[in-house]
Parts: structure tokens; sequence; C-alpha cells
């Protein structure tokens, strides 16, 4: 039997389907109207194995930073091809969700078709989003809104101001306090940025 592993999401799909049926899992898939490289289809693929009326279940999920889906795939993937040797205990079934952000998986990108990392997508936006005021001062020199001589020349001319924020920050403070790290929280104001957490909730 070949590797469960994958060099690409077409294949890692393929390997996951294929096992998914060899187990005899109840397949269900989520197309995106977008398409991959090549045209390629992307969905995410959704296989239940165990009683519906299970007390327990096991769930995994794979790509929620698309580019790291490949070792989450593989996992399921060899988990499904041994799952008849490896039964679930009574009462208990497994559901396994592959390629939940198939466009970041396909186009080895952390974030999905949107540019929203779906990891950072849990803030309630029927609320006041949250504020990250020092990314705000940092965000122009970080992810500038255009990529022209110009800009490049202005973020080159800003690293001094960057190396001022920090010193007068601390490494400590700019990178992370007790609120949350600088750069990890949620940013939901600034979908340019290069990791963000969206404006609403990701269908």
């Amino acid at each position: 039997m070949d590797t469960s592993f994958s060099d690409d999401y077409r294949k890692a799909r393929a390997k996951f389907l294929d096992a998914a049926r060899g187990a005899g899992a109840v397949l269900s898939s989520s197309g995106l109207a977008q398409r991959g490289p090549g045209g390629i289809e992307l969905s995410t693929d959704v296989a239940w194995l165990g009683p519906r009326t299970a007390q327990a279940v096991m769930v995994t999920i794979s790509a929620t930073h698309g580019v790291e889906g490949f070792f989450g795939s593989a996992t399921q993937t060899e988990w499904l091809r041994r799952a008849k040797s490896a039964a679930l205990p009574e009462g208990v079934a497994a559901l396994h969700i592959h390629a939940i952000n198939p466009y970041g998986f396909a186009c080895l990108r952390r974030t999905n078709e949107t540019n929203v990392d779906i990891n950072r997508n849990w803030v309630d936006f029927t609320k006041a989003l949250p504020a990250n005021t020092r990314y705000d001062e940092l965000s122009q020199d970080l992810c500038p809104s255009d990529w022209s001589e110009a800009s490049q020349a202005q973020t080159g001319a800003t690293g001094t101001r960057r190396s001022g924020h920090l010193s007068t920050s601390g490494l400590r403070r700019t990178m992370g306090s007790s609120a949350g790290p600088l750069l990890w929280r949620p940013r939901c104001q600034l979908v340019s940025t290069n990791i963000d957490g969206g404006t609403h909730i990701e269908p």
C-alpha cells in the first residue's frame, strides 16, 4: 500500500476518499465555487463511521491552516485505512473532516480564499471587535497596501521607526502581553493583513 502522505491537495483528497470508502464510511462533501490550481475542484469532505446514535464522537479536522494540511490529511487517511483493524468501541463514532480550508491546502496558503485565518474567525461579530492598537501602528510597515517602488522605499525607510518602537515599548510588550501577543491577537478590522480574523463568520 502506498504512503498516506501526499505532495498536493488533489492527491491527498483522492487518498482520503478512497480510504473512507474502503472503511465503509458515510461520505458527504461541500465544494467551493472557486477552483484551485489548474482548475481543480476544491471541497471539504466529511467521513462518518459508527452509529448515528453514538454517545461519543471522535472528531478530527485537517487543513485549518491550509498549508499545514498535509500531515493532518495523512493522519486521517492512515486511520481510515486501519479502521477495520482498530474497531471503534461500542457507542463511539468517528467524524473526519478533511480539508476544512481546501483553498489554503491546494494553494499552499495559511488563509482561506478570502484571506481569513479560520482559526481566528471565532470572534463574536455581533459585539464590538477587539482592538489591537500596537499592531495598527505597524500594519503599513508589515503589510503595505501596495508593493510599488515608493511603498518599498517607505517600508525600508521606516525600519528605524520599527526599531525605535521595539526600543521604546520593549520586545516583550511589542510581541506579547498578558492580553495576548501583538502579532497573534485577532485582527478583525484589517482584512488586508497577512493573517486576519475576518469581518464575519466564514461559511
